[in-house]
């Protein structure tokens, strides 16, 4: 139940559980009424701010792609993984990540879930070029 409180200066108040999955907001009518009978409405909106209850999931549990041992380009999408979040609006935004930032040669697309793999670069051509710069 709900209710508008007079002698808290018109509080309202809801003993009920609000949840934002099921209405983001509520349309309100209240009237209040002097001691001759006159009486005026006024239109409340209750917006309802959500609360994160739901932590994101995984599509599935394992997912499973096909690299390249050579790419041409700096970078290549080999695969996407996918999950969703029961949350609605920002609490549903998700992010994802690559939980061992060890593993080289891969990068995963914060927004969308893209698992990218990185052109690797020839270690010796590397070594040679720092060693040309050693000074002597």
């Amino acid at each position: 139940s709900s209710g508008i409180n007079a002698e808290y200066g018109g509080v309202i108040t809801t003993t009920n559980h609000l949840d934002y999955e099921e209405h983001e907001a509520y349309l309100l009518t209240c009237t209040v009424t002097n001691i001759h009978g006159q009486a005026t409405d006024a239109t409340v909106t209750v917006d309802v701010e959500g609360a994160n209850e739901f932590a994101p999931e995984f599509a599935k549990s394992v997912f499973s792609f096909d690299a390249f041992d050579h790419i041409d380009s700096e970078q290549k999408v080999i695969g996407k993984v996918e999950a969703t979040d029961a949350d609605r609006g920002n609490d549903g935004i998700l992010q994802f990540s690559l939980a061992d930032d060890s593993v080289t040669g891969w990068t995963i697309k914060r927004s969308t879930g893209e698992i990218i793999q990185l052109k690797q670069q020839n270690k010796d051509r590397k070594r040679r070029s720092l060693d040309d710069e050693a000074p002597s």
